[in-house]
C-alpha cells in the first residue's frame, strides 16, 4: 500500500514470524515456495510468513504477505544477502529462532519447538 512499517509493528507476541528474504534470482520462486509448504505444515495458528524484498514487493502467496525493503534496514540487520533466499524463524518473544537459508533446515528447527512434526 506504500504505507511505512517496522518489522516490530509486524511481529505477534503469540506466532512465530518466518521472515523469508526473497532475491531477485532464477531459482528463488521455488525454494521460497519450499519454505512456505514448511510453514504450512506447522499447527494452525502458530506462524506468519512474511517475504521480503530488497528491490520491490515481492510476490505474495496465499498466507503470506510482502514488504519492500525500501532502505535494507531489513536486510541490514538480519545480515540477509541479497542474492541468497535467507530465511529467518523470529519467535514469539522476538528472539532469533533460527537463521537458515533451506526448507529443510526451517523444517529441522521447527521439529525441534513443535514436538510432533
Amino acid at each position: 500500500s506504500g504505507k511505512e512499517i517496522r518489522l516490530h509493528d509486524i511481529f505477534k507476541t503469540t506466532l512465530h514470524t518466518i521472515l523469508i528474504f526473497s532475491p531477485e534470482t532464477p531459482d528463488a520462486e521455488k525454494q521460497i515456495d519450499a519454505v512456505i509448504k514448511t510453514v504450512q505444515s506447522l499447527p494452525e495458528n502458530t506462524a506468519q510468513v512474511v517475504i521480503l524484498g530488497r528491490h520491490g514487493v515481492p510476490k505474495a502467496r496465499d498466507g503470506t504477505v510482502g514488504y519492500h525493503d525500501t532502505q535494507g534496514y531489513a536486510y541490514g540487520a538480519y545480515y540477509a544477502e541479497e542474492d541468497k533466499v535467507t530465511v529467518v524463524a523470529v519467535r514469539p518473544d522476538t528472539y532469533i529462532g533460527a537463521f537458515v537459508f533451506e526448507a529443510d533446515d526451517l523444517k529441522s528447527y521447527s521439529s525441534l519447538i513443535f514436538r510432533n512434526l
